[in-house]
């Protein structure tokens, strides 16, 4: 995320080329301070990742006014975890998860996310030649779990650094649809994917927008791409509320 990434990134002043039909977004944490939701629609933000939890005992200190703002200014809301692969096990950072958002207010909202940093894996692999495959069992711990207790398919989010590293042992992960974290793709081009999956449903393509014009004390801040228009992001988070 914004606070993590190395600054290879984009300025807005030269954003990617996304499909014909496009929807702005952006993920915040604490790290963005405090945020004026209204001013951030006003910049063309429809919605938004926001921290909920990491590990098993943090909670974001501003999960719930960072979802409540962002409902109140009429900006989609969703709930990303930062997983821990050298830590805790996934099943109890998983149902941390579950715990602090399951009483999040709301209508439509974005999927549940896992946020996979490429540090994270990296530090599992530390543990011997098998532990890339160890890292993905770990991962789907977490995401069968939380698909169990929410009955919504989590996104995951990686880079495709992050999906190098997995070491070929990623096939199981592509099952889940793609948060993409990609800065480096040419100016004026798409990001692709990864191999294994057919195409990126959200893009990360920049970690280095301005805070201030999208109202946030950072002085950077991420910002994403949705795949299609805003009918067919509002009709896929009407889906996932109706599969509970």
């Amino acid at each position: 995320m914004a606070t993590r990434h190395a600054a290879q990134t984009f300025a807005l002043a030269t954003a990617p080329a996304a499909p014909v039909s496009r929807v702005l977004g952006i993920d915040v944490s604490h790290h963005q301070g405090r945020i004026d939701w209204p001013r951030m629609r006003k910049a063309g933000v429809r919605f938004a990742l926001i921290k909920a939890t990491e590990g098993t005992k943090f909670v974001d200190s501003r999960l719930v006014r960072n979802w409540t703002g962002a409902l109140d200014a009429g900006i989609i809301p969703g709930a990303y975890h930062v997983v821990r692969l050298d830590g805790p096990t996934l099943q109890e950072q998983a149902a941390h998860y579950c715990g602090a958002v399951q009483d999040l207010p709301g209508g439509a909202m974005l999927p549940p996310a896992l946020d996979v940093e490429t540090r994270h894996i990296d530090a599992v692999a530390r543990e011997g030649p098998a532990d890339p495959a160890l890292a993905v069992s770990r991962l789907l711990v977490w995401l069968q779990y939380v698909e169990a207790r929410t009955h919504r398919r989590p996104l995951i989010y990686l880079s495709a650094r992050g999906v190098r590293h997995l070491g070929g042992h990623h096939t199981p992960l592509i099952a889940y649809p793609l948060w993409l974290c990609e800065y480096r793709a040419a100016s004026g081009a798409v990001a692709e994917p990864p191999p294994g999956w057919s195409g990126w449903d959200l893009w990360q393509w920049t970690s280095s927008a301005s805070g201030r014009r999208y109202g946030v004390s950072s002085s950077k801040v991420d910002l994403d791409w949705w795949r299609g228009d805003l009918r067919g992001l509002r009709r896929w988070c009407r889906v996932e509320i109706r599969a509970l």
